[in-house]
């Protein structure tokens, strides 16, 4: 009950974050309109996260081992699926093809906006962008596409069960996890027993480290770029500055998933490392053993991407808090208004004796600069008193 509520508060977050950066990033209202190319990309991961999240609240996984041979793998669905569709040969397919496939797409979405940036900052790529949008949105299907090729050999389908589920590893499972735990079982699958599940954890594998590659060599290529050439190139202090933020926010959902795949990535290498070597089942207790910490980490991932998106790029932030009725935001189009504002505030006002002048700022932002004496505040109000 407790990983279920924990599943389920993390999805339902996850997916609010991400639809309001999908609006932000759609909407036409003047005070919540956010310019500049990388929107595009940010709403595609938005949307691959949007997807994950919605399956992982769909499915609510657990996946668990029996000691006796480590390399199979049986998820049970702590929703209430399974019991809407009890026919595990679907629901079996349905895991694999939605959420499993769904998964390697987030871990591949993490490296397309550090190379969008690098292709955009380092080398002005800027008529790329049309290129890089098609392949943010790709990730969907790109790991169906590569795992097609395990499909066409043997592979251990749902059918399978029986080699693995006897009586004492039933009786095992009754005792660790309750008694219709049976009941939900929604896939099961093995890493090395045929040909397709070879290819097929081949294929996770190197999805995986070749989005980590990727992004840590993004992430250090604009490092040095900024640090060398970022001032000579940049067009003013506010783009630069707007870069040096984007950079941050890529940096921070960069370390994400060395938090979040690690454990993932760390067990697939130590079955290639291992190979197909297993215990004795006839010696070894039967014994189940679970992987929550994985998919509970997991599923915070795409919350706290949404969250460094929101909080740490202007643009975001700003349209954020401008979809908020308290919170008033000085757009472009009240920019002569806020320069009236100001001439007439500065007037002083005299009272006796003493003068006291109040001079009162509105911040407007336009791309990333602001109206008033060049700051890059957005939607603040500044009142400074002097007396005299």
């Amino acid at each position: 009950n407790i990983s279920t509520i924990h599943h389920s508060i993390s999805s339902i977050l996850s997916i609010s974050i991400n639809i309001v950066i999908i609006k932000l990033s759609l909407s036409s209202m003047e005070k919540l309109i956010i310019k500049g190319e990388f929107k595009w990309i940010f709403m595609a991961t938005s949307i691959t996260n949007l997807i994950y999240s919605l399956l992982h609240l769909l499915f609510i996984p657990l996946s668990i081992r029996n000691t006796r041979d480590p390399y199979f793998c049986l998820y049970l669905s702590l929703s209430p699926l399974p019991r809407f569709l009890p026919n595990r040969e679907v629901l079996s397919f349905l895991f694999q093809f939605l959420y499993s496939r769904q998964t390697m797409a987030s871990v591949l979405s993490i490296c397309v906006i550090p190379l969008h940036r690098v292709a955009i900052v380092c080398y002005n790529q800027k008529k790329r962008n049309v290129l890089f949008g098609k392949i943010a949105y790709s990730v969907n299907i790109l790991p169906l596409l590569l795992r097609i090729p395990s499909f066409f050999f043997p592979r251990t389908t749902i059918n399978d069960l029986p080699l693995l589920m006897d009586s004492a590893n039933t009786e095992s499972l009754i005792a660790q996890y309750g008694i219709n735990a049976t009941s939900y079982i929604c896939h099961f699958s093995h890493n090395w027993r045929q040909t397709g599940d070879i290819i097929e954890t081949l294929t996770d594998f190197i999805i995986i480290i070749s989005s980590y590659l990727i992004t840590i060599l993004c992430i250090l290529r604009l490092v040095h770029y900024l640090a060398h050439n970022g001032k000579e190139r940049s067009n003013s202090v506010g783009n630069l500055e707007r870069q040096k933020a984007i950079l941050f926010t890529v940096t921070v959902q960069a370390i994400l998933p060395l938090i979040t795949f690690t454990p993932y990535l760390v067990f697939i290498s130590s079955l290639i490392i291992n190979g197909t070597k297993s215990t004795d089942s006839s010696s070894a207790p039967s014994l189940w053993y679970d992987q929550d910490h994985q998919f509970l980490i997991l599923s915070w991932s795409p919350f706290i991407n949404g969250i460094a998106t929101l909080l740490l790029l202007k643009p975001y932030r700003r349209g954020f808090f401008g979809m908020l009725p308290c919170i008033h935001i000085v757009t472009p189009s009240n920019r002569t208004q806020a320069a009236e504002n100001l001439r007439s505030l500065t007037t002083p006002s005299h009272s006796g004796g003493s003068t006291t002048v109040y001079r009162t700022y509105e911040i407007s932002t336009v791309d990333d600069r602001s109206v008033v004496e060049g700051e890059s505040i957005a939607g603040e109000h500044i009142e400074i008193r002097d007396d005299n």
